[in-house]
């Protein structure tokens, strides 16, 4: 029997669960009427970009479909794809009549595993759709973050940060499936109340703000609702002095930055960075 290599403890089992070469090894290439194809069930792909599907197609009726699909074959003579649906979609939308693929005999578990690696893997998949394809590799395989990592070649980071987004309110992450904000926006919502993402999101989509500029912003409401309680005195002076510090200080060091004020009149200014080379950034500008 050939093992699957590089799939991470979870995957690996799934491939060495007695099956035998002919059960899951592909056989040679061949073609198939598009018509007697379907959608796999396992897409993570929550939705399909129509003007990327023409441009490719547009590929496809002059160079022809250049990567096989990967079907494995269902009831009726019929055939699931698990990887290439949108090769397939263009195919069709470019007249083509049959496509070229790779028929595998896989169970449900494999093909999943197959579709969601391969998909997980491209780069036009947005931040939330990816997501949600490695929590189902986590939860469907008991993988760990490191695991899935490896497996996909990502830091453990990025998949810690991508499964973060599913904790975002549902309408911030739709934004974020249609590409209104970016991943680095999302990010910064992350520590605020479901109610308080979604009012900030839809103020990043109609004044078009940066990454940056969320970030002070998040501070300053931040800093607002850390003086709950306080005198309205005392909340009118951070608004006012402290907030203004804070984002001039954001804006110049290109950081999100907090201040923090004792009754004494002493304080603390705190920096964050999210990865090694902004601290290098902020550590070549404090040395200028």
């Amino acid at each position: 029997m050939v093992r699957a290599k590089g799939l991470g403890k979870g995957l690996d089992a799934l491939f060495s669960s007695g099956k035998t070469v002919n059960d899951d090894e592909p056989g040679p290439m061949t073609t198939l009427p598009v018509e007697g194809l379907q959608p796999g069930k396992f897409q993570p792909r929550t939705k399909m970009d129509d003007d990327a599907i023409a441009e490719l197609s547009e590929s496809i009726r002059s160079q022809g479909v250049i990567q096989p699909l990967i079907v494995r074959p269902i009831s009726s003579g019929k055939h699931e794809i698990i990887a290439g649906e949108r090769r397939w979609r263009a195919a069709q939308k470019a007249g083509l009549k049959l496509v070229p693929v790779v028929i595998k005999k896989s169970d449900d578990k494999s093909a999943m595993a197959m579709a969601l690696i391969e998909n997980i893997q491209r780069e036009d998949l947005t931040s939330i759709d990816e997501a949600i394809g490695i929590k189902r590799l986590i939860e469907e395989f008991e993988m760990t973050h490191e695991a899935v990592a490896r497996i996909l070649g990502k830091s453990r980071s990025t998949v810690t940060n991508l499964q973060r987004l599913l904790s975002l309110a549902e309408p911030v992450q739709q934004m974020l499936r249609d590409q209104k904000i970016e991943m680095g926006h999302a990010r910064s919502l992350l520590g605020l109340e479901a109610s308080r993402q979604v009012d900030l999101a839809k103020r990043i989509v109609a004044l078009d703000l940066t990454v940056r500029e969320v970030e002070s912003l998040v501070g300053a409401v931040s800093t607002r609702l850390g003086g709950k309680g306080k005198s309205q005195q005392g909340r009118q002076n951070i608004d006012r002095d402290t907030v203004n510090l804070q984002e001039q200080l954001a804006q110049h060091l290109g950081l999100p930055v907090k201040i923090t004020q004792s009754k004494r009149g002493s304080g603390k200014i705190a920096l964050s960075y999210s990865d090694l080379d902004e601290l290098e950034v902020l550590l070549a500008k404090l040395r200028a």
